[in-house]
């Protein structure tokens, strides 16, 4: 009866790894997006507006970085985007605006 308890749990525990483990099936999101998880409270999920601020869906990534580094360079922020703009790092600008920008355009500013 040990025997087979021991072999159950050897096989179940086995089981167990293998479903756990990483398969090649689950891609990693690209790069940027989890930064730009942010930026959906205002510019809509995946940066599609449906209010009245603009869409960052498709826009060109050096114009987004360019405005995003003004932004963030400024030495009072006049708003809550150039808050956020500080908080983030000029590599993870640049990975933000490279996101926004391999999206396809949409939103009611479109």
């Amino acid at each position: 009866m040990k025997d087979t308890c021991t072999t159950a749990v050897r096989i179940a525990c086995a089981t167990l790894a293998l479903a756990i483990v990483p398969t090649g099936a689950i891609a990693e999101p690209p790069p940027g997006r989890l930064l730009a998880a942010q930026c959906a409270q205002c510019h809509g999920t995946d940066g599609r507006s449906v209010g009245g601020i603009e869409s960052l869906a498709g826009k060109g990534s050096a114009e987004l970085l360019e405005t995003l580094l003004e932004m963030k360079g400024r030495p009072v922020p006049e708003d809550l985007m150039h808050r956020q703009a500080r908080g983030y790092t000029d590599e993870q600008l640049r990975l933000i605006s490279e996101y926004f920008a391999q999206l396809p355009e949409g939103g009611d500013d479109d």
